[in-house]
């Protein structure tokens, strides 16, 4: 309707219509029915963009006297009496039944319009200022390295609690991405979840982790996609994605590095060919210093590997199934990475050491 007006402007920079009373009220009774957001229920307002309503305090009647005195113009809409439409029964049925119940019911819910509006403004600019301090887009400097999906925003999870519009800008943030109700409720309950724990809706996962939920978009993946395939090592030098290794036969008497993402392992004191795959449940590492084994699944939870992150771990496998060293990322940009080592890869004075560095 506003393009048709906007065609026929002929270089106005607004367009006024004859929204009054009678119409502020129909439409504040529609939101109601409709149960849209509170902070929705101010009714029209005397201006939005370039459409103006100057005869919301006015009456139908003073509107039509003033149309009658100036000879205005005017031409009524046939479908207006049509009762297939909600607000027609409005109009026409339950508001000469609030009359008869009440004289002046009309004017006193368009009144109402107006209170709501102004507080929903006030309501607004809080919420807005809760809204910047509680969820951070990844357009304003977070990273977006999350597994199986881009990430679109985090919730601050100490913000949202701290705030008593907490929940309200939660609602909001999956309503403008078209949640339905029960989801949006379903979605509020991860603030008391356990780490790890998701909801979804269509193309879109939030993730509760330590500090925060991640909301993201799910990309499916491509049959095609390597991410997640294992590599078998046969020669001495290679590289695999971001995994890169080669032979040293000089400096054999030099300590190990302690970076996380550097092994330094005896040649020939492993079973080849060994296989950098990413972890799977039951995976388990006799680490180095230690009696006994430790799933990795446990290892990833002492690091505090954010849950998303989870799934990337890598594991070094030899011939014989030993898991020589696990290896996980946290979030790129952030620097977090964690290894441990099998006693299984106790340096010799070997004549040759294979050497392998993850790319972080």
């Amino acid at each position: 309707m506003v393009r048709r007006f906007e065609s026929g402007a002929r270089g106005a920079t607004c367009v006024a219509v004859a929204h009054h009373i009678k119409d502020q009220t129909e439409t504040l009774l529609i939101q109601l029915l409709r149960g849209v957001d509170p902070s929705s229920l101010g009714g029209m307002s005397a201006r939005n963009g370039e459409v103006v309503r100057p005869f919301l305090s006015w009456s139908q009647e003073e509107v039509e006297e003033w149309v009658e005195l100036d000879k205005v113009p005017f031409r009524e809409d046939l479908s207006n009496q049509s009762p297939k439409y909600l607000r027609n029964r409005i109009r026409n049925e339950v508001l000469p039944l609030f009359e008869s119940i009440r004289p002046g019911s009309t004017n006193h819910i368009a009144e109402w319009a107006t209170r709501l509006r102004y507080q929903a403004d006030a309501v607004e600019n809080s919420m807005s200022d809760a809204y910047r301090d509680i969820v951070k887009y990844y357009d304003s400097g977070l990273d977006n390295s999350s597994n199986k999906g881009s990430e679109i925003c985090r919730i601050n999870l100490k913000a949202l609690g701290e705030s008593v519009w907490g929940n309200q800008v939660m609602d909001r943030l999956l309503a403008q991405r078209k949640w339905p109700l029960g989801s949006r409720e379903q979605a509020l309950l991860l603030t008391r979840a356990s780490i790890g724990a998701e909801v979804s809706f269509e193309y879109d996962s939030l993730v509760r982790e330590r500090e925060h939920l991640i909301l993201r978009k799910i990309e499916i993946e491509s049959e095609n996609s390597d991410d997640n395939a294992p590599c078998n090592i046969v020669n001495e030098k290679g590289t695999f994605q971001n995994l890169s290794w080669f032979c040293e036969i000089e400096n054999l008497d030099s300590p190990p590095p302690t970076d996380p993402s550097i092994l330094w392992l005896d040649f020939y004191a492993i079973e080849h060919p060994i296989t950098w795959r990413t972890w799977e449940n039951g995976d388990k590492l006799e680490p180095n210093g230690m009696e006994g084994t430790v799933n990795v699944s446990d290892l990833l939870t002492q690091w505090k590997v954010p849950h998303l992150s989870r799934s990337t771990a890598r594991v070094l496998q030899d011939a014989r199934g030993n898991i020589l060293w696990v290896f996980a990322e946290g979030e790129k940009g952030k620097g977090e990475v964690w290894s441990r080592i099998s006693r299984k890869t106790t340096l010799t004075n070997s004549a040759k050491r294979l050497i392998f560095e993850v790319i972080v």
